[in-house]
């Protein structure tokens, strides 16, 4: 999961797709870690119940 987001992000930075944006890479760093973390946490494993 961390590949894909880093994957993603550096494609659009190499495709010139970020070079009007403001953001420095400090800030694209933070966003990136912010996406890792939240994927994480929405596709963790789930503990399975007894019924």
């Amino acid at each position: 999961m961390d590949n894909l987001v880093e994957n993603i992000i550096s494609g659009k930075i190499n495709a010139g797709q970020l070079n009007e944006s403001k953001l420095s890479f400090g800030e694209l760093a933070v966003c990136q870690n912010v996406f890792k973390h939240t994927l994480r946490s929405i596709h963790h494993p789930r503990i399975t119940y007894p019924k």
